[in-house]
């Protein structure tokens, strides 16, 4: 019997879809806020109630800014922890290299540098967080660090995770979007590769 694999998208917010190189995984969704209904309640922070080596490979989708430097290598230990040998975490993040070139070609900090689905977006915000939210009462929603690619390297490279790929998201100038895999024990059967969007 095949298994067929899986993927914890971690911080899974309100049904938040995964990109369709997942197509064929099992998904499982965790997130710290229970009103979000994932299948998981838990801070990623601290994943203790699950398996070690119990998933293929784990999503990420705007999740890492909202934690303190210190804490980035916290959660990668902790989602290569719960990592097969071989499966891969795939993690979307702002693009604050981008953002600040865009302010030196005379982009205002605090106007709108692109739309999303919550509405314009400022450099202010990808920095801070998206100011509404944070005013309305979602101090969650507080951005505590920032990603270069480079910096984004270095966070899986600490957290012992191969670098396959850090670049802009396609079609997301202010995205990047990066992917490392747990290396594979010797002797062991690695995760099948043929998800990633390469």
């Amino acid at each position: 019997m095949i298994r067929r694999r899986t993927v914890l998208n971690a911080g899974s917010g309100p049904g938040v879809a995964l990109p369709p190189h997942y197509e064929g995984f099992e998904i499982v969704h965790l997130d710290v806020d229970p009103d979000n209904r994932p299948d998981i309640v838990a801070d990623v922070r601290d994943l203790s109630g699950l398996a070690d080596a119990s998933f293929d490979a784990v999503h990420l989708a705007h999740l890492l800014e909202h934690f303190a430097p210190w804490e980035v290598d916290v959660v990668l230990a902790e989602l290569r922890r719960v990592l097969r040998p071989g499966g891969f975490v795939e993690v979307r993040v702002p693009h604050v290299e981008a953002v600040f070139r865009a302010v030196l070609e005379g982009q205002a900090i605090d106007g709108p540098l692109y739309e999303s689905g919550i509405g314009p977006i400022s450099p202010l915000d990808v920095l801070y967080g998206h100011a509404t939210t944070v005013r309305d009462g979602n101090a969650w929603m507080a951005h505590r660090t920032a990603f270069t690619p480079d910096s984004l390297r270095a966070s899986f490279e600490r957290a012992d995770l191969k670098v396959e790929l850090v670049r802009p998201t396609g079609g997301m100038l202010y995205e990047l979007c990066g992917i490392a895999r747990k290396p594979a024990e010797a002797g062991a059967v690695s995760t099948d590769q043929s998800a990633l969007p390469m």
